[in-house]
């Protein structure tokens, strides 16, 4: 029995090493934003794998929850709107920022264990714009890495992009 005890904790413990979840973020990081000024968002185009529709739209709400929670007005544009419009789009509702996000990485393996060497995950990257001319105030590459083992949930791409978007709005208002 004692044997069994050991050999139960020894693999909770592999469990959790293989569930660990890492953020890596690169790009113009520590310009903050100001918290008076409203930002729009983009809907990035979704993940070509039609399994993934939707993705660019569940991205675009969750950032607009994670900045009301900072108490920053928030608007969101259209699906497949282009450039030009979200700009102007931007500039009509009188936003500060434009946030331009683009989905990089969207792996989602369907099982409780992935293939060996490849776990869930999700990747981004982040432009924030200026309204007012256009230029890039940041730009952020975000990847978010999930398990390889996950029966306590968290693996999701989803899961990983809320995470993600959540640490992102922290850099993006620190103090706020």
């Amino acid at each position: 029995m004692h044997k069994a005890k050991l050999g139960f904790l020894s693999l909770a413990m592999l469990l959790a090493a293989c569930g660990t979840t890492q953020t890596q973020r690169q790009g113009q990081a520590g310009v903050q934003l100001d918290p008076k000024q409203g930002v729009f968002i983009a809907v990035p185009q979704d993940p070509a794998d039609p399994d993934y529709a939707g993705v660019g739209k569940f991205l675009a709400y969750d950032l607009a929850e994670e900045l009301n929670k900072r108490h920053v007005s928030v608007g969101i544009g259209k699906e497949k709107a282009s450039p030009e419009e979200n700009l102007a789009a931007a500039k009509q509702q009188a936003a500060g920022y434009l946030i331009v996000p683009d989905i990089t990485d969207w792996q989602h393996h369907y099982t409780d264990i992935a293939p060996v060497g490849k776990a869930n995950s999700a990747g981004f990257t982040m432009t924030v714009l200026k309204v007012a001319d256009g230029s890039v105030v940041r730009s952020d590459d975000l990847a978010k890495s999930g398990t390889h083992v996950s029966f306590i949930g968290g693996g999701d791409p989803k899961d990983q992009m809320k995470s993600a978007m959540e640490d992102y709005v922290e850099s993006l208002y620190p103090d706020n």
